[in-house]
């Protein structure tokens, strides 16, 4: 287990269950001692490990009792398989409801600008193809897993499809990577500019209409809110420019209506 946040509770988990038998450790690691964040984490835990194949979870994420079950079944029907990616689960309020359903065989042009349904959570990869490919990019913030997943596929590596929701993402109040603010959009960013020599036009518009939604709703100043808003739909196709605009009627709602002058 690595813990990047420097959580006693953390600590006091992995101390209970620890034994021979479980070979749990705990392995801390902070912004001071190098690459920091979920990739770097996932990369030191997989350095760590010693078997044949490797599985994530995230502190936010579950794992029902049967995710590896269906993973090995999964892989049993695809044995040349690099990887295996179940479906996904999400929670919201204790009430668990559909999420990611990836496809088989996507092709590495399917992965860049939606993600397909891949999350740390939901992954068993071979661990020599995991080492090929460099792991998780430690510079992404979020995105890390479509990244992960692209160069998989354009290396050549193939993957299976467990077709059970048996991981579940849970969404609550606390700081996720999930959450809509700056930091993402920044994360973003990063992702756009490693891949944007291989993104089609189309995937382009995208990646860049998404970025601008994020800050249409979060930027500090109605000034700045209302120039993403105008780049967002510059960059959107018809479908695109009525979901904008909807979003656009929504957050107009909500502005304090003005008394008018005596």
């Amino acid at each position: 287990m690595v813990d990047d946040l420097d959580d006693p509770a953390t600590a006091s988990v992995v101390t209970e269950h620890a034994s021979e038998q479980r070979k749990v450790r705990l392995t801390r690691i902070t912004k001071h001692t190098g690459p920091y964040g979920a990739s770097a984490s996932r990369n030191i835990g997989a350095k760590a490990a010693s078997s044949e194949w490797l599985a994530f979870m995230d502190d936010d994420d579950l794992w029902t009792s049967d995710h590896l079950t269906g993973l090995a079944e999964a892989l049993q029907r695809n044995p040349q398989a690099d990887a295996v990616i179940s479906w996904m689960g999400i929670s919201r309020r204790g009430k668990t409801a559909p999420h990611f359903s990836i496809r088989e065989s996507l092709g590495p042009d399917e992965v860049l600008a939606r993600n397909p349904g891949i999350t740390g959570s939901n992954l068993l990869i071979r661990r020599s193809a995991y080492l090929s490919i460099g792991g998780f990019d430690p510079y992404l913030p979020v995105s890390n897993d479509k990244d992960l997943f692209y160069r998989l596929l354009t290396s050549g590596f193939s993957y299976a499809v467990s077709p059970r929701r048996t991981a579940v993402h849970r969404q609550h109040e606390g700081e996720q990577l999930t959450n809509w603010n700056e930091k993402r959009a920044q994360g973003m960013e990063l992702f756009y500019q490693k891949h944007r020599n291989s993104l089609s036009l189309a995937d382009s518009r995208l990646l860049k209409r998404q970025i601008h939604s994020i800050r249409a709703r979060t930027a500090p100043t109605p000034f700045q809110r209302g120039k993403h808003t105008l780049l967002m739909l510059l960059r959107s196709d018809l479908e695109g420019l009525q979901s904008a605009a909807r979003a656009a009627i929504r957050r107009l709602s909500h502005l304090p209506k003005l008394s008018p002058k005596p």
